[in-house]
């Protein structure tokens, strides 16, 4: 393989891997803002609540306690409550 075929391919192998982490983000934010805004009601404050979270948790975590129905971790539930009320306050301070 001439050098312009291995860069081609270590491109085309980034590419794929680059891919496959956006599917799987945008996967999980639209689980995560579906499951929110049946909630909540508030388009506004999921995107909010979903970029603290996303901040400190994998977007497959998020997407796993959107999608699953399963119990978050004490850890996320916590960071949960603590979004939604930092972003409740912010909208109401607006």
């Amino acid at each position: 393989m001439n050098q312009r075929s291995q860069r081609l391919s270590v491109v085309l192998v980034l590419l794929c891997a680059l891919a496959a982490c956006s599917s799987e983000e945008s996967r999980a934010k639209k689980s995560y803002l579906v499951a929110c805004n049946l909630a909540l009601r508030n388009h506004d404050i999921c995107n909010c609540t979903y970029a603290k979270l996303r901040a400190k948790h994998s977007a497959d975590e998020l997407r796993h306690a959107a999608e699953d129905g399963a119990m978050p971790s004490p850890e996320l539930a916590r960071d949960m409550a603590q979004a939604t009320l930092d972003c409740v306050r912010q909208a109401q301070a607006n």
